[in-house]
């Protein structure tokens, strides 16, 4: 909201016009949780503010932690560096995973700063990443794969190129437009690792029978080619989770033939299609339906020993269904979803859950 007033100035020629501005909410904060078919919880928990301080710059804190997993994730961005349509950020963040079978720890950290141009809905970045990477295995492990990273410290210093168009109507729950995004990434300013790695994604919505449903397509493919040495196992891909729903966040793709646990690969695609709309839901709640089925493989690795499917591009194919509401805390989303196609060394999740609020 907007008010005014109109004051009397000491000047008789003058009048001061008092302006009083009510902006609206600018903070988020998120929370998940994820339920895998290992018994496994995950619990996310997200904070982000657009207007921090009143001066227009916006800060970030995400944190997942899980039985394998502890991350973190804090960062800021002036959008309007040097009073220009030009951004800059940085990120400070850090990762320790453990396999299921606990005998593989892995740990990365690192900074990231970045520039942003936006011209009208396209929107360029080159950003500037430095981290470093390990793996320690165990004395008592069964892997019988190699990640490239056994107990020496792998130094990354990449420049990524960010080019992004996004013409959706809404942040959260899209009815029309598109988001297309390509990253180009070139590793080898100083440090171990020296590769080039290209990712390309799609959202695209239509609106159907007059906005009544919203269909929705999404679709992403990427890979990753040495410059010199190998690809070690922190860069290369990983699929599960929300792009192939029915799959345990990193459920797809290569395996190492001792522990079972999942390696990456170099290559990844992923297609998915899904119907939404509020029909014959109870009016005024906010309640949605969704119905999806999603595609996607990845395979691929520098190191072949002691890895069953490095090389299987075969599709894994999911269906399912979900609700979703805009609850007093926020927006809250169930989803369920099932493999119709998989391999047996793949990992199932069946359920996710998630809600966020706005404040």
């Amino acid at each position: 909201s907007v008010n005014y007033k109109i004051e009397d100035n000491s000047q008789n020629d003058y009048l001061d016009i008092i302006l009083t501005v009510k902006e609206t909410n600018t903070g988020t904060v998120s929370m998940g949780i994820g339920y895998s078919s290992l018994n496994n919880t995950t619990l996310k928990f997200g904070l982000n503010e657009k207007n921090f301080l009143g001066e227009g710059n916006k800060v970030r804190f995400d944190v997942s932690l899980s039985d394998q997993k502890n991350s973190y994730n804090i960062g800021a961005t002036d959008p309007y560096f040097l009073n220009r349509p030009l951004s800059i950020s940085f990120d400070i963040y850090n990762e320790q995973s453990e396999n299921t079978a606990g005998d593989v720890e892995s740990s990365s950290s690192g900074i990231g700063v970045a520039l942003g141009l936006k011209n009208n809905l396209w929107f360029q970045q080159l950003k500037y990443n430095y981290y470093s990477s390990e793996t320690t295995t165990s004395s008592t492990s069964t892997a019988n794969s190699i990640t490239g990273e056994e107990g020496i410290e792998i130094i990354t210093s990449a420049m990524t190129l960010r080019v992004s168009k996004d013409t959706r109507d809404n942040y959260l729950n899209p009815k029309s437009g598109y988001l297309i995004s390509f990253d180009n990434t070139l590793a080898g300013f100083g440090g171990d690792s020296t590769f080039v790695k290209s990712v390309f994604k799609s959202k695209i919505f239509y609106p159907l029978n007059y906005g009544d449903y919203t269909l929705g397509l999404k679709s992403g493919v990427g890979s990753i080619n040495s410059l010199d040495d190998k690809i070690t196992s922190s860069n290369r891909f990983r699929l599960g989770g929300k792009t192939l729903r029915g799959f345990d966040n990193t459920g797809v793709g290569p395996r190492d033939t001792g522990n079972s646990q999942i390696v990456g690969g170099n290559n990844f695609y992923n297609f998915s299609i899904e119907l939404n709309s509020d029909e014959w839901m109870p009016a005024d709640t906010g309640l949605n339906w969704l119905v999806f089925s999603d595609i996607g493989s990845v395979w691929g690795t520098d190191y072949e020993a002691g890895v069953q499917g490095y090389d299987d591009i075969t599709p894994r194919i999911t269906y399912g269904f979900g609700l979703s509401m805009i609850t007093p805390v926020g927006p809250l989303q169930m989803i369920w979803g099932f493999p119709v196609q998989s391999q047996s060394y793949d990992l199932e999740e069946n359920f996710q859950f998630s809600i966020g609020t706005i404040f």
